[in-house]
């Protein structure tokens, strides 16, 4: 269970005498004696946490948490209404949850605050209310919870129940930051790394990333991966950029699984191993990454650590071009124009060699500047085929080049 920071007694109604007794009609006692208010709150304490020589118990948790309840031990009403959420130790009951977090909330706990905040916030015993959630969010924020800080940055994030200003989202995922929110930490970084509600600023980014990454936080150590590799807000360190590559990929983050993998294929970080790059590269392409779909391409089109297949290259290269990857559509088109893996389909090459070219493939300009200078699946057009050679040429491509001087002395 949360600890909370009231730690102070309340005068309960017969009303909440009556139905904490309910409670405890049908809850299990554990037997043991207790002389004090806070000695039952802290053996339901050690029964939910299993510590102290008790054995985790939820029922007997919930047992002692009433009975500290009913003396008005606010800490202890908290801790039953968190039961009565959850479902812990007891019968799960959202509406009755909700109606001490309403009680507690009044009383001024910040815990409860902010589970009255989630409750509105998802509709849980109550009506769905984004308003409500930011106002009880707020409340528990201001009095130092972390929980509600991180919770009210989203609320100003995604303009949820208050105006959306990021300046304010910063605020609060700073504070929750601070506090040792490791989600807050990520958002935080992210936001000084996108200069989002503050002044961009790659080294709090690259602290930030750290201060998450370290509590395990996957899109952290992925981020922080990307600081090391590139040398932002950090010292450019290729041998920590594939360690927390790792981590994270490890956790099953594809975008670092893709990292991983080309850090083993071009052997930065780490000793060059493609067997190892395509392990990553596969592992990401069969989550949905399409820059390792169009790797994995490569690998069993050239037959680099796999069976040469050019029917598979076409396949991974097929999905990674759907999901609008150039390499993938460029790559899809050799496939088509040269036979490989599917029949020679000039339309289906020129289609895909046009999508990759309209987001900047150079080799996929010049291959399509060469459709329209031979007529290879649509109407020769020596004008269109000299603008794209020249885009590619301008951009470093040696074949457009070339492809420009026979084209001039042609002329």
């Amino acid at each position: 269970m949360e600890e909370t920071a009231l730690g102070q007694s309340v005068e309960l109604t017969e009303e909440d005498v009556r139905l904490i007794r309910g409670y405890l009609a049908v809850a299990a006692n554990s037997g043991d004696q207790q002389q004090t208010v806070e000695d039952m709150f802290q053996l339901a304490e050690d029964y939910g946490a299993g510590r102290n020589g008790k054995q985790q118990n939820e029922q007997y948790a919930f047992y002692w948490y009433g009975q500290a309840a009913l003396q008005g031990h606010t800490d202890a009403l908290d801790s039953l209404a968190h039961c009565l959420s959850k479902g812990s130790g007891t019968t799960q009951d959202d509406t009755a949850a909700v109606c001490w977090f309403t009680k507690m909330a009044k009383w001024g706990s910040a815990r409860s605050q902010n589970n009255l905040g989630w409750a509105y916030a998802n509709g849980v015993g109550v009506p769905q209310d984004d308003e409500q959630a930011a106002y009880w969010y707020r409340q528990a924020a201001e009095q130092g919870r972390a929980v509600a800080q991180e919770n009210l940055g989203q609320c100003y994030g995604t303009g949820w129940g208050v105006p959306q200003d990021e300046v304010q989202a910063a605020y609060w995922y700073s504070r929750a930051a601070e506090q040792g929110r490791v989600g807050a930490q990520f958002i935080i970084g992210a936001f000084y790394e996108l200069g989002r509600g503050v002044t961009k600023d790659d080294e709090k980014a690259a602290h930030w990333y750290r201060q998450a990454a370290e509590q395990g936080h996957a899109e952290a150590q992925s981020g922080l991966g990307l600081c090391f590799e590139e040398g932002r807000g950090v010292l450019r360190d290729e041998t920590q950029a594939a360690y927390w590559y790792r981590q994270a990929a490890e956790q099953g983050r594809a975008v670092a699984q893709f990292n991983l993998g080309l850090c083993y294929e071009f052997g930065k970080g780490v000793n060059r191993d493609l067997d190892e790059a395509v392990k990553w590269y596969q592992l990401a392409a069969e989550q949905g990454d399409a820059a390792s779909q169009a790797q994995l391409g490569l690998f069993y089109e050239s037959g680099r650590s796999v069976a040469q297949d050019y029917a598979t290259a076409v396949r991974w290269y097929e999905l990674a071009a759907k999901q609008g990857d150039m390499h993938g559509q460029h790559n899809l088109g050799l496939c088509y124009e040269q036979a490989k893996g599917v029949d020679q389909d000039y339309a289906q090459a020129l289609d895909w060699y046009t999508q990759a070219a309209e987001q900047g493939h150079t080799e996929a300009k010049n291959n399509l500047g060469r459709f329209y200078f031979h007529g290879f699946g649509v109407s020769v057009d020596k004008e269109k085929a000299r603008k794209l050679w020249e885009e590619a040429a301008a951009a470093g491509d040696a074949a457009a080049e070339a492809n420009l001087r026979v084209l001039r002395e042609e002329r």
